[in-house]
């Protein structure tokens, strides 16, 4: 899978931020628990297309274009079973960077 990606996503960061605090709490409010478990035990899917990047891709300017955490979700449900485990597996990732980077933080 190619990760070379060099066109931007125009969002709001404070948005992302409200995500990854509500995540490092344990609220996943994008997905249900149903999503996460399936995700995770399946790290590896071997029905991702190679343009699997180019996918999320949309569905991230996609949920970026939402006015809501309720349009979101269906937008992550309308998705299917191997992009919506890719968008979770994604938001983990980032969740855990996130956590990593907070870990570092003395004040």
């Amino acid at each position: 899978m190619s990760t070379s990606r060099t066109d931007a996503i125009a969002f709001d960061p404070s948005q992302v931020l409200h995500l990854l605090e509500q995540g490092a709490n344990g609220h996943h409010v994008l997905f249900d628990t149903h999503q996460i478990r399936r995700a995770l035990a399946n790290k590896e899917d071997s029905n991702e297309p190679h343009d699997a990047v180019d996918a999320l891709h949309r569905v991230v300017a996609e949920l970026v274009r939402c006015e809501s955490v309720v349009e979101q979700r269906a937008v992550i449900y309308s998705l299917p079973q191997w992009l919506q485990d890719l968008t979770v597996r994604m938001y983990f990732h980032f969740l855990d960077r996130y956590l990593k980077e907070q870990a570092l933080t003395w004040h």
